[in-house]
């Protein structure tokens, strides 16, 4: 009994793989690693100048391709996507509100945030070579921000370091563009880009803050 029932599942298994073949599909993984950035803005007056600076991330994921014309490819891939951000100020000099100067601090966040990225995208062979282009949705996650602030004020060495949860905007969304190249029959080297339009904090935050992130890794192709 036990024999019938592993035939008719392997079976099945051909079949299915056999239909997705004749849909023109291509399934396979994606692991990318690279580096990202959290820009950082404000049109408040502020005393501390921040400056974004990027810092080492990855993503890993399935895609999906179906051959639509010619050359030409739609995809959709669901992938953990970690953006990383450092926010660094240095050797700021801090001054009372009666104009004393009482010492300098250096300041550094880093924030680091995960998503659920869908990115849709149009896909062009030549040759070996493909060029995709198309647009990423984001869903937040978490995040969260280990800060850490040292100097000397008062004449008195200073240190403080914390690490706190972190709340951004559920959506994130942008461009994407890549090019990968066939190295095998089942292996593609890819590089992508993703801009993020929108600002992902909070609507009365006094700073606009914006993903950023390049990287480069391999798809694998389950099937094709």
């Amino acid at each position: 009994m036990k024999t019938k029932q592993s035939f008719l599942l392997g079976l099945m298994l051909l079949i299915s793989i056999n239909s997705l073949k004749s849909q023109d599909l291509i399934i396979g993984a994606t692991a990318d690693i690279g580096l990202s950035k959290i820009t950082y803005s404000t049109s408040a007056m502020q005393s501390i100048p921040f400056e974004a600076k990027f810092n080492l991330s990855g993503n890993l994921g399935i895609f999906i391709e179906r051959k639509a014309i010619g050359s030409f490819y739609l995809g959709i891939e669901a992938k953990w996507v970690q953006i990383e951000g450092i926010e660094k100020a240095e050797n700021v000099e801090i001054i009372l509100d009666n104009g004393g100067k009482i010492g300098y601090v250096s300041f550094q966040d880093k924030l680091h945030s995960s998503y659920i990225g869908l990115p849709m995208y149009c896909r062009f062979n030549i040759g070996k070579v493909g060029i995709k282009a198309g647009v990423q949705p984001m869903i937040f996650l978490f995040a969260n921000s280990d800060y850490e602030a040292f100097g000397v004020l008062f004449d008195e060495p200073y240190a403080e370091e914390r690490t706190t949860k972190v709340e951004f905007n559920k959506i994130d969304f942008g461009p994407t563009i890549g090019i990968d190249y066939r190295l095998t029959s089942k292996l593609r080297l890819n590089a992508s880009y993703y801009h993020g339009l929108t600002n992902i904090t909070a609507s009365d935050a006094p700073f606009i803050r914006k993903n950023r992130q390049a990287s480069l890794g391999i798809n694998y192709i389950f099937l094709e």
